[in-house]
């Protein structure tokens, strides 16, 4: 009797799960060959060596996905839920098909050099890494599910994606060619690592002109990561990749997006992606033009104009002009400033508000029924709370600074110096006058506008701006005896109260930890410290000349300041406390004297 023969679509089966080990295995050499090229100076050899590695990982990328949807009872189906594997297997075929016609054949030769393949080839290599750090990612974003379906709270989850961006960050920024004098330290590289995905802007380093275009691409990098969040960039890609997310990724991207409607997930990351990149492409457009020949020429000015439109709308507080917002770009262009405002406070704002707008918008224009007719009542509580402190904070710096920083400027300079300091004070960290020359009652607001910060689900920090109207509500409300908290014809729960109330006790108590903390470790004065620790908790990135000649455990004491302000002080009590579910029962109340 003759042995069965095999089965030839097990075979194909089998070979499919080889490839993908092998494409894992290389998948991690090739991403060692990425960082190698352009973190490393490296000789002809070598860079040889390197190209043929990810030469060999592009086309185990290719055949395994051809195999695998050969395999599949549909392949179309999974094409199409594929989609974006597939098309980098087409730009890969693309690039493939360029450099073959660039090196083979005397004749082909000459025509590649009449159509200038010979440069495109020379991009080839730089998006051959392209397509190696994307093939690596999809990889990971569907490994990424096995972790979201552990039994691990949100704040957990929350504050490892930070982390472990900053440890990327520190990891990249210590490359010897990401700065131009050599590998920073590595207090330095956790330092500015953390000062970016936290998008603060305290900076140890000058990033203008100290880091490379190397520095700058992943400086820019952990700004929009940090400043939406590594989990809604998963959680998006792995929609796009066609690896979906489940039940359990959708509760957690609910708690991290403040979205209302766990079935709507997608739409929300979809909108909230759409949205930053609409306001962020809009405002580097404005800024190219604002500021004119300032900000230099060519793909220099573009690329310049992008940073900064990012670093706004993030709350970062980075720019790469060496005097940052007083350099005659912004200086002599309103423009230019106005935009950067702009982009600040839609950031602050916080994508639920913009979202809550966007509706509204959209239903009074295009006159569509749908069950949201008005703002929320938590959009509405953000946008009034905002405008009290963008004008308060405007009137206090021009009354306060008459004599000071705005003494013989013209009338409409003040009014745009003020308003511009109160919309970045509260956690942009940008600035147009010297914040070491303000006056003593002038630094004293700025410290509590940055502590109360920006808004909930927003790219800034802070104690959010909801805190602080609640507060002050809930003390009017029960001065005036009333039971509870009232607003806009709602009645606030309980639980927002309390939130509110152990939120702004938290922070507190973190500041004057990180005070006290900075008082034991650097020698200057007590409030310079103060607005220090308040400036990084609030990621703020404002300073009165501390940051640069901080000693190594003051920038730790900043790096942990600036972690807790960005994830929150609540968010970092609830992944350290162990959560315990509520009892079948209530013992009795008894008052407890408090005043």
């Amino acid at each position: 009797m003759s042995p069965p023969h095999p089965d030839p679509a097990a075979r194909t089966q089998r070979l499919v799960a080889l490839l993908t080990w092998l494409l894992a295995a290389a998948g991690v050499a090739g991403l060692a060959s990425l960082v190698a090229q352009y973190g490393f100076v490296l000789d002809d050899g070598a860079l040889r060596i390197l190209r043929y590695v990810d030469f060999t990982v592009l086309a185990l990328f290719v055949v395994q996905r051809l195999l695998r949807a050969s395999v599949e009872p549909h392949p179309l189906v999974y094409v199409r839920s594929h989609k974006t594997d597939f098309a980098l297997i087409g730009l890969i075929v693309l690039s493939f098909a360029g450099l073959a016609a660039a090196g083979g054949g005397e004749h082909l030769r000459a025509v590649a050099r009449s159509l200038h393949i010979e440069d495109v080839t020379r991009v080839y290599v730089i998006a051959a890494q392209v397509f190696v750090l994307a093939g690596v990612g999809l990889q990971a974003l569907r490994a990424s599910r096995i972790v979201a379906s552990l039994r691990i709270h949100p704040s957990v989850t929350l504050i490892a994606s930070f982390l472990a961006v900053i440890l990327l960050g520190t990891l990249g920024l210590m490359l010897p060619r990401a700065t131009d004098a050599g590998a920073l330290r590595p207090v330095d590289a956790l330092f500015m690592a953390t000062s970016a995905t936290c998008v603060t802007g305290l900076a140890v380093v000058d990033p203008a002109s100290s880091f490379t275009g190397l520095g700058q691409l992943l400086t820019f990098a952990m700004i929009q990561i940090g400043g939406l969040g590594i989990m809604t960039f998963t959680s998006f890609f792995a929609l796009l990749a066609g690896a979906g997310i489940g039940v359990k990724e959708r509760l957690l991207m609910s708690e991290l997006l403040s979205a209302e409607n766990v079935g709507a997930i997608r739409g929300t990351l979809t909108r909230v992606l759409g949205m930053t990149l609409i306001l962020e492409g809009a405002g580097a457009i404005v800024l190219y033009y604002a500021w004119g020949d300032a900000g230099g020429e060519g793909l220099r000015r573009a690329s310049w104009a992008v940073f900064h439109s990012v670093s706004a709308f993030c709350n970062a507080g980075f720019s790469l002009f060496p005097e940052g917002m007083g350099h005659s770009a912004f200086a002599a262009h309103p423009a230019a400033t106005l935009t950067i405002a702009f982009l600040v406070v839609a950031g602050g704002l916080g994508f639920p508000v913009v979202t809550s707008v966007h509706r509204v918008l959209r239903w009074r224009l295009t006159g569509r029924r749908g069950p949201i007719r008005r703002l929320t009542v938590h959009a509405r509580l953000v946008l009034y709370t905002t405008a009290l402190l963008l004008a308060g904070g405007t009137a206090a710096f021009i009354l306060l600074e008459a004599d000071g920083v705005l003494a013989g400027r013209p009338a409409g300079e003040r009014l745009l110096h003020s308003f511009f300091q109160s919309v970045t004070v509260r956690t942009a960290g940008f600035s147009t006058v010297p914040v070491g020359a303000l006056l003593t009652p002038t630094v004293l607001v700025m410290i509590a506008l940055m502590f109360v910060g920006a808004s909930p689900a927003s790219t800034g920090g802070g104690i959010k701006t909801t805190t602080f109207a609640l507060g002050c509500a809930a003390i009017v409300a029960f001065g005036s005896g009333r039971r509870g908290v009232e607003m806009f014809r709602r009645q606030i729960s309980q639980s927002s109260l309390s939130r509110a109330l152990v939120t702004l006790t938290l922070s507190l108590g973190v500041v004057l930890a990180g005070t006290l903390l900075l008082t034991l470790t650097e020698r200057a004065g007590f409030l310079d410290l103060l607005f220090e620790a308040v400036s990084a908790f609030a990621t703020v990135g404002l300073t009165r000349g501390v940051t640069p000649s901080l000693t190594d455990a003051g920038k730790l004491v900043l790096v942990a300041l600036m972690v807790v302000g960005r994830v929150g002080a609540f968010t970092v009590v609830l992944a350290l406390l162990p959560q315990k579910d509520e009892g079948l029962h209530d013992y009795p109340e008894e008052n407890v004297l408090t005043s």
